[in-house]
């Protein structure tokens, strides 16, 4: 799928929350991608085993987790609270499923479905002072009613 540059800026933007520069590195290497991968993967695992403690470590310290139907859930001891109310349960078929990811330097947007499409979801991920991606921004819906 092409982007085109203005939508490529405004996301840079929008991500960065600084001034528009000339050159966006929107199209990020495969090492970024990689370590994205890992991290969603990660959180998989950790939802499928029902593990709480898995789950958060792919979190950002600062990290916004906005479940349906509930507050939002700011920070990494409010996120661990979440995920034991929400995880403490298995799984097994939990699955995420990547319809578009966009890198813009340390910032990556990804948008998906979850449970073979039962729902959707937006998850931001920042790259950290240690280099590493967490998530910094989790969305999702059900398709259901």
């Amino acid at each position: 799928m092409k982007t085109s540059v203005v939508g490529k800026l405004v996301l840079f933007s929008f991500l960065g929350g600084c001034a528009v520069h000339a050159h966006v590195d929107v199209g990020a290497g495969d090492d970024d991608r990689e370590a994205i991968e890992k991290v969603r993967l990660q959180l998989q695992e950790a939802m499928r085993e029902g593990n709480p403690e898995g789950a958060t470590a792919v979190f950002a310290d600062d990290v916004v987790v906005m479940s349906p139907n509930r507050p939002a859930y700011e920070g990494i001891e409010a996120a661990s609270q979440w995920a034991i109310m929400d995880l403490t349960q298995t799984h097994p078929t939990m699955s995420f499923e990547v319809d578009e990811l966009e890198l813009a330097g340390d910032w990556a947007i990804e948008r998906g479905t979850f449970w073979q499409g039962a729902g959707k979801r937006i998850w931001v991920y920042q790259r950290q002072k240690d280099d590493n991606w967490r998530i910094k921004y989790m969305m999702w819906s059900s398709n259901s009613n």
